[in-house]
């Protein structure tokens, strides 16, 4: 699964509205059809952190911060290193400190929801790999929109993908609005 323009290992997909999720039992990403092992093995790992992203995304919406729950639990390492939002005043902090962050922020705002709206995968030999999603925030506060752009590591641990690092930063708009 190579988008259009990109280059080999990455991959890329729209929101879940405007781009299905590729199936492995399609014929156009299966290993049977045209393709090495080596390219379908990339096509599962991109498929499975294509996964975990949105199950990351989706316990946010959910108001799921318990690190002994998945996602968290399963795919993200309690040391990761997280640097959330603002650059000008980033504070680095681990996988408990993301969540509480996260719980205090969406307590203060009930509203608060987070779409992706892009999503490359870039796999690096089979064993570590960099995602950057495009995602909106909504209701931060109410009413308003704003863009992000999220970069995350993973590394393959024990035969998990584990996050191990998330940078984030708003888009130019947010910057300005706040």
């Amino acid at each position: 699964m190579q988008a259009e323009g990109s280059s080999p290992g990455l991959s890329s997909y729209g929101s879940p509205s405007t781009a299905p999720r590729p199936s492995i039992s399609d014929p156009s990403t299966s290993p049977s059809t045209c393709t090495t092992y080596s390219e379908s093995a990339e096509q599962l790992i991109v498929l499975k952190l294509d996964g975990v992203v949105r199950d990351m995304i989706t316990a946010v919406n959910e108001r799921n911060f318990s690190s002994a729950r998945p996602p968290w639990s399963t795919n993200m390492s309690p040391t990761a290193r997280v640097v959330p939002g603002n650059l000008l005043s980033a504070e680095e902090m681990d996988r408990q400190g993301y969540l509480d962050w996260l719980n205090k922020i969406t307590a203060a705002r009930p509203h608060f929801r987070q779409i992706i709206t892009d999503l490359m995968i870039e796999v690096k030999h089979g064993r570590s790999a960099e995602v950057i999603a495009q995602k909106e925030t909504h209701g931060s506060p109410p009413g308003l929109i704003k863009p992000s752009i999220v970069s995350m590591e993973f590394r393959l641990v024990e035969e998990r993908w584990l996050c191990t690092s998330i940078r984030s930063v708003h888009g130019i708009g947010s910057m300005i609005n706040g």
